[in-house]
């Protein structure tokens, strides 16, 4: 499972808290064995909280913590992030470039 969210006043948004807090309350789902966490922001410097909220999480749920990876400004653009995303594992390296270039 791969968690991304922008930052918003140094917290990830309430859509993925949501989320984070829904799995915890009912549990690990069967299938999910690791957790890998994506964050985007324009200032850099915010990110160590969050950082810590991830591996409290894959702590509690059990999970293998494959790492979180973040984007500052002009590094947010998913085209130069996805060598270290398959690198790390947290995606397939048959992520489709042309929808990706599409939707952006």
């Amino acid at each position: 499972m791969s968690l991304a969210s922008p930052m918003f006043f140094n917290n990830i948004s309430g859509p993925l808290q949501s989320a984070i807090s829904r799995i915890y309350a009912m549990g690990k789902p069967e299938k999910l064995k690791k957790c890998a966490m994506l964050l985007s922001s324009r200032i850099d410097g915010i990110y160590e909280g969050i950082m810590e909220i991830h591996k409290i999480t894959t702590k509690i749920l059990g999970v293998e913590d494959i790492g979180v990876i973040t984007s500052v400004g002009e590094q947010n653009s998913i085209l130069e992030r996805r060598k270290e995303m398959i690198e790390h594992g947290f995606v397939s390296e048959k992520l489709n470039v042309g929808v990706i270039k599409e939707k952006t």
